[in-house]
Formats: structure tokens, sequence, C-alpha cells
């Protein structure tokens, strides 16, 4: 346990494919890199692109938890949040009419867990990220009337999930790992020129949920810029796509 903020930040990857091979890359933050410690509570959390988005940094509430390991089949960092607690980006996200966003995460299985991984300022109480599992498991994505309902996501609570959503300016997608992607008419509007916010939740529904990376593109990939995610993603934590 560090008694004075500290620095965690990753040795250099060797070779291979990163995001930061696809362009228009605006947000990546990985736990395994540039997150800031006071004993075992992030403070901030550093964002590895050069899309200008910068740190997340703790607004309220109790800090998120640090753990060195134990995510996915590689082991690796994660971050575990703690209830009535969020984070902000320290600069908008800039103004674009497509973008895809992939959270790497885990939800508890059992009965109404909440996890809203990430929404804009603007867009709370909505998030562009929402995932629900409960008795009956569904997800569902209320900015983008997203809605998976009916998907069992009893398989994949209690274990990593990628989830994906992206938008065309005319359309909205949600992907989680194996399960259909779901699309709706419309966009998220207000997304553009605000603020990121990590796990902001009415403290009436909030509930920890663990976050490994976040990767955020101001375009909606190819099909082939999604294969080299994807492969990147399943390599790094095992998970199925």
């Amino acid at each position: 346990m560090f008694s004075t903020p500290f620095t965690f930040m990753a040795a250099p990857a060797g070779g291979g494919f990163t995001p930061a091979d696809i362009s228009d890359l605006v947000g990546w933050w990985d736990a395994g890199d540039n997150v800031t410690l006071s004993g075992s509570d992030v403070t901030a959390w550093g964002d590895k692109s050069t899309g200008g988005m910068g740190s997340f940094t703790k607004q309220s509430g109790t800090d998120y938890v640090y753990y060195a390991s134990g995510f996915g089949t590689n082991s690796l960092p994660y971050i575990k949040t703690k209830t009535a607690t969020y984070y902000q980006s320290a600069n908008d996200w800039s103004s674009t009419s497509s973008a895809t966003v992939f959270v790497i995460g885990q939800v508890s299985a059992g009965v109404n867990t909440y996890a809203r991984y990430m929404s804009t300022t603007t867009d709370y109480p909505n998030a562009f990220t929402w995932l629900i599992t409960n008795s009956s498991p569904y997800s569902f994505n209320s900015s983008f009337s997203s809605d998976l309902t009916g998907s069992d996501m009893s398989s994949i609570a209690g274990t990593p999930i990628l989830i994906r959503t992206r938008w065309n300016g005319t359309n909205s997608y949600m992907k989680v790992n194996t399960l259909t992607e779901y699309s709706s008419g419309g966009v998220i509007s207000s997304q553009g020129n605000v603020k990121l916010i990590l796990g902001y939740s009415n403290l009436s529904y909030s509930e920890p949920f663990d976050v490994a990376e976040i990767i955020v593109y101001n375009k909606y990939l190819s099909n082939s810029e999604l294969t080299q995610m994807n492969d990147y993603i399943t390599t790094k934590y095992g998970i199925t796509f």
C-alpha cells in the first residue's frame, strides 16, 4: 500500500497491433498504465491517446480500487468501482457525427446489478454503455433506445465482457460479447463538445463493476478495423466476441 500518491505505469508492450494503429483515436484508458494511486485507491486514470480528452479524475464519493492482477485469462490489472462515485474526463470530447466506443469490464451476476459505464455530461441520466443483469438478464442502452431485452446475459455476467457501441450519424448499435448486435434509429445528439463520465449513476441504483480498458474513436470503424480491435481484445483478455 502506498502512503503517498503513486502513478502505476506498465512497461511498454513489445511490437504488435495497438488501438493507436487505427486513426481517429481520441481516448484510450488502460488499467495497466497511467493509473494514479493513493494507497490502493484510484485518484486519476491517464489517457494513453493523443486525442486530448485527458485523464479521468475523481469528482465525488469514494475512490475506485485498483487491482494489479486478476482480470481476464491473462490476469491483467483492473479497477473496481464503488457506489456513489464518478470520474470525469479532463477535456471535452470533440464534436463528431460518428464514433465507436469499446469498454472492457465485468458486471456481477445476481439480482439488480447495475453498471452505467460511460455517458456524457449532457446525456446523464442516460448512458451509451449501460448494462443491467438480474434474474431475467437483459441489457440496454437508453441513449440509443437500443434494447437487448431477451438476450440472455446469465452466461456472461460475472465474467469479462466487451461492450461495443457505435453510431454512424444515422443509426446506433450496441454489441456485448457474442450476443447479437442491436441497432436503432437515431444517435446521441448531444455527443460532442462535452466531457465523458465514467461510472455516473443514480445513487439508488449504483452498484460496483469492474473496468479494465476504454477505447474511443471519432469514427465508425470499418469491418477490417473492427476485426483488428476484436483480435486485440481477444488476445489480451481472452474475451470471445
